[in-house]
């Protein structure tokens, strides 16, 4: 008995660490509190080396369009052009991904027009503009308030899913979700009203072809006359169930292997 004991431990952390992963897992968290500082560069809230992501992660993409403040808690943006602010990230299978922020692109300080858009989402090509980098599923708000997403490149036709709007909209929630657990790789959208209306859900789209993704992130296009930021960027991950049955299986194979060896010690 007192032999086996220290297999049983070993058997028990296994089990309670596999339930600890098993939760939702937060990669990446910004809330930008540097104060009056570009973004490029700096280091987001929070950072982890699971599931795609790196705890030395650093915004990257040369951008100076991107202010934190401390004051509100909030990243400012300009005119990128389009061209991306990102965080280096590499999907796993297996996973299910939600990246999520709270947006504002609000016009009511001047005309502005309709090109005059917010983005964020996945990247499959950092060197590039948002819409046109390869095929990750990224989002877009309109100073009208309307929503667009898309599941590729290109800011009209395709797989677009748009909402009218009605007016301008602020701090409301938008997600994104990446389901890998499949072979074909799903995604689909949401955006939220702060009062928690629904403004858009898209139906759930299965990949033909899975996309390679190596980071997510943020982009403008026009100049603003009004106010765009976002807060709270986050990407979190949930591991599928059989993901825990195969690293059990393997603890279960060193605990055996443990017990035989001690055995022949004997």
């Amino acid at each position: 008995m007192k032999n086996t004991l220290p297999v049983l431990s070993v058997i028990g952390m296994a089990v309670l660490g596999f339930g600890s992963i098993q939760a939702q897992t937060t990669i990446y968290q910004d809330t930008f509190e540097n104060t009056n500082s570009s973004l490029n560069g700096q280091a987001p809230t929070t950072a982890v080396s699971v599931f795609g992501g790196s705890a030395s992660a650093t915004w990257s993409g040369g951008r100076s369009e991107f202010t934190e403040s401390t004051t509100t808690n909030v990243l400012s943006i300009t005119n990128t052009g389009g061209n991306i602010e990102y965080l280096s990230f590499t999907p796993q299978s297996g996973v299910v991904y939600k990246l999520s922020a709270t947006v504002t692109n609000d016009f009511s300080n001047g005309t502005g027009n309709t090109d005059n858009w917010m983005a964020f989402g996945f990247i499959a090509n950092t060197g590039s503009q948002i819409y046109s980098s390869g095929g990750a599923p990224w989002m877009l708000l309109k100073p009208t308030g309307a929503v667009e997403s898309y599941g590729g490149p290109g800011s009209s036709g395709g797989d677009k899913t748009a909402s009218t709007g009605t007016g301008i909209l602020t701090g409301n929630t938008m997600t994104i979700t990446l389901d890998t657990t499949t072979p074909l790789w799903t995604y689909n959208f949401s955006y939220r009203a702060t009062d928690g209306t629904t403004i858009l859900t898209s139906a759930t789209t299965a990949y033909t072809t899975n996309p390679t993704i190596t980071g997510i992130g943020m982009a403008s296009y026009n100049a603003a006359t009004g106010t765009r930021t976002v807060n709270n960027f986050t990407l979190t991950a949930i591991p599928e169930p059989s993901t825990y049955a195969l690293m059990a299986g393997a603890t279960g194979l060193v605990a055996a292997g443990v017990r035989r060896r001690r055995s022949q010690q004997r």
